[in-house]
């Protein structure tokens, strides 16, 4: 198999994982974690106006909190990929927190000690790990179709294509192929939400352990992630 075919292969298999993880951990966090977007921290702010203007609990300024969470994760998955051999680390990093938020909510879930605080306190390494991946997709764009945890730009893309693409004059295999990645990345995204959803419904918040075992693939991956960025 040649590099091309190799490279459109990578890319497309951790453009559908990575989608399916921010789908899944978003709606995982809403559901078990006072309605907390874990994977785009900007929609906690309609959150939690919409908690403070409805029911002013203090669990509603919890939300906020998870911006400068996130924003840290991002500041040090920069700092980690300056001075990291392997920029596939900072994934590494992401899959650990994933299944040590997992694997303690289900360790509480047992103990009966699923307190609001511990949620909290979790529901910030998913954050933090959800940072990581936001950090990593824009400082290696390349590694994936387009953008994997905010599906707005990808919709709107998506739409903008299909409108060239039922004009005859405009029709072309790359403008096909655009349409095909942009819709892979959609449809996993929604797969995950869908898998979030019921799983996080059944089993709460130990849920997100899922998502960690499948990041667990790009604990391989880390010296061919520099060669897919090339």
């Amino acid at each position: 198999m040649n590099g091309t075919a190799q490279t459109a292969v990578n890319v497309g298999l951790m453009s559908g994982l990575l989608s399916f993880v921010a789908g899944y951990a978003d709606t995982t966090t809403f559901i078990c974690a006072n309605r907390l977007f874990s994977a785009h921290v900007t929609g906690n702010f309609v959150v939690f106006v919409f908690s403070l203007v409805t029911n002013a609990h203090l669990s509603a300024w919890m939300n906020l909190f998870a911006f400068p969470f996130f924003v840290a994760a991002v500041a040090f998955s920069s700092w980690l990929v300056n001075y990291s051999k392997y920029p596939g680390n900072v994934l590494r990093i992401q899959a650990l927190l994933l299944l040590i938020a997992g694997t303690i909510a289900a360790i509480l879930k047992l103990v009966d000690m699923e307190t609001s605080f511990n949620i909290f306190l979790l529901a910030m390494i998913i954050v933090f790990a959800m940072g990581l991946q936001n950090g990593f997709g824009k400082l290696f764009p390349h590694t994936t179709y387009s953008a994997t945890t905010i599906m707005t730009g990808n919709v709107t893309q998506i739409t903008l294509d299909f409108m060239r693409h039922i004009k005859p004059k405009s029709r072309s295999i790359e403008l096909s192929r655009a349409l095909k990645r942009q819709g892979l990345i959609v449809c996993f995204f929604f797969f995950g939400c869908l898998a979030g959803g019921v799983l996080s419904h059944f089993v709460g918040l130990p849920a997100i352990i899922l998502p960690g075992i499948i990041m667990l693939y790009f604990w391989q991956m880390r010296k061919r992630l520099i060669w897919l960025d090339q």
